[in-house]
Parts: structure tokens; sequence; C-alpha cells
């Protein structure tokens, strides 16, 4: 794990993938997983004092919603997405299909 953060921390595609899958997971209702991928994204970056500090939330409150077993609350969430977006330069956008898996 702590490969995969080095590599995230450098790799901006990396970076991006654990964006992308934080997206499908939260799409799938599958939030607990969608909280793994996000720490993994905030862990690799700058960690959670200074990540919250440019999403505009207590670092004490980001670290209870990405905590395993925590419901974070939609405020939190969209702060911390929003702040990705911005951090990375992305633009999310949905795209609804008929059945299939997550990849």
């Amino acid at each position: 794990m702590a490969a995969a953060r080095e590599r995230a921390g450098r790799d901006r595609e990396t970076r991006v993938a654990l964006i992308t899958r934080t997206w499908n997971y939260l799409l799938q209702a599958d939030v607990e997983r969608a909280k793994i991928a996000l720490r993994e994204y905030v862990f690799a970056n700058t960690g959670i004092a200074a990540f919250a500090r440019g999403a505009k939330i207590s670092p004490r409150r980001l670290a209870r919603a990405l905590e395993p077993g925590a419901g974070p609350h939609v405020k939190e969430l969209c702060g911390v997405l929003g702040y990705i977006r911005t951090k990375e330069g992305l633009e999310f956008t949905v795209r609804i299909k008929r059945g299939g898996t997550m990849p």
C-alpha cells in the first residue's frame, strides 16, 4: 500500500485513477470502498492536515469522515471532491448505462 501511495504522489494518472474509482464506488453506493480510495488519494498527496486546509474543512472532520465505518457528511464529501477537481484540473461527468459491473 505504501508503494501505491508513493506512486500516486508522483503520478497524476494514478491519482486520477483513484478519483475515478472513488466516484464509481459512490455511484454504486459503496461508501466504504469510496472512502478507502479517497483516503489513498489524500495520503498520497499532502496528508490530512494540508489537504483539509485546501478543502476548507477541519483536519479532524476530514480524518473522521474517512475512517472505516464513519459516514461522511455530504458537505465534507463535496468539499473534498471539489478541491480535488480544482487541484487536479478535472471535470467530473456521469455516464449512465444499463447493466455491467464497475471497472
